[in-house]
């Protein structure tokens, strides 16, 4: 059958059965040659068998004697310059160590950030921002609106939605953008802020982004008069910049809150 012949030296046949003889010389290949080895390691055993225990110990004595030699030829290299720049000044080793602490980045910084902040992308004017979406609890346009009195100017006035009251807060005083008159009919973006539910009047609802943390610049003063304090970051978008708003920061900071008892 499959069976390679080439190790078969014969075959003896029973009365039911057949057995295949092996070639063992041609099956273990130099088994002749191992022979040596296995007798010298045998040998070895042997030999420490029979070596008396105060051998041993002043032998495991002698070696730890070297380590110990080793290790303290190893702490007489006091710092990387005495062995790597022996030569070098004291002057010259400042410079090093400048040159490496500006170097040097934490190893938080040195990370990939994949997470991933889902945004709802507003527009005032030609101004983009976003709203992260987990405080969205949905869109919809101005169907009534109903001012409330003795209120400051960014209260616009309450809105039935769904048999919800609603009161809509303008956020654009905080962010020092021009402030045309909101109507019925504008988009309004209902945001959860803790325990306040607000409706956002914004000129436009662009779309759903997923942005990378680590797409998402820090601010740097660059951001001029748009209320910088209550911006995440910014990253680009379509042909402009992609503001993160705070919202939490801006009601919370942005005197938004109304004092009942004022």
């Amino acid at each position: 059958g499959d069976i390679n012949s080439d190790f078969i030296t014969g075959v003896f046949e029973g009365d039911t059965t057949k057995v295949l003889l092996l070639e063992l010389k041609l099956l273990t290949g130099q088994l002749d040659a191992a022979f040596p080895l296995i007798w010298d390691a045998q040998m070895q055993l042997d030999g420490m068998a029979t070596t008396p225990t105060r051998d041993v110990e002043e032998r495991l004595e002698q070696e730890v004697l070297q380590q110990g030699e080793a290790l303290q030829t190893s702490n007489s290299i006091s710092s990387f310059y005495d062995l790597y720049c022996p030569n070098s000044t004291r002057e010259e080793r400042a410079i090093f160590r400048a040159r490496a602490d500006n170097l040097r980045q934490p190893i938080e910084s040195l990370k990939v950030t994949n997470q991933l902040i889902p945004l709802a992308v507003i527009g005032f004017g030609d101004e983009y921002f976003g709203l992260d979406l987990e405080l969205v609890r949905g869109f919809t346009d101005i169907a009534n609106l109903t001012p409330i009195p003795c209120c400051p100017n960014h209260i616009l006035g309450n809105m039935n939605l769904r048999g919800e009251i609603v009161t809509l807060v303008d956020i654009r005083n905080v962010l020092n953008l021009p402030t045309p008159p909101v109507s019925v009919g504008s988009p309004v973006v209902v945001v959860q802020v803790d325990d306040i539910v607000a409706g956002l009047p914004v000129e436009r609802v662009l779309e759903m982004v997923d942005l990378n943390a680590a797409d998402m610049t820090p601010l740097s003063g660059i951001l001029g008069d748009f209320g910088e304090q209550y911006i995440r970051g910014s990253t680009f978008f379509q042909e402009g910049v992609l503001r993160v708003l705070d919202l939490p920061k801006i009601f919370n900071q942005g005197k938004l809150i109304v004092d009942e008892e004022a």
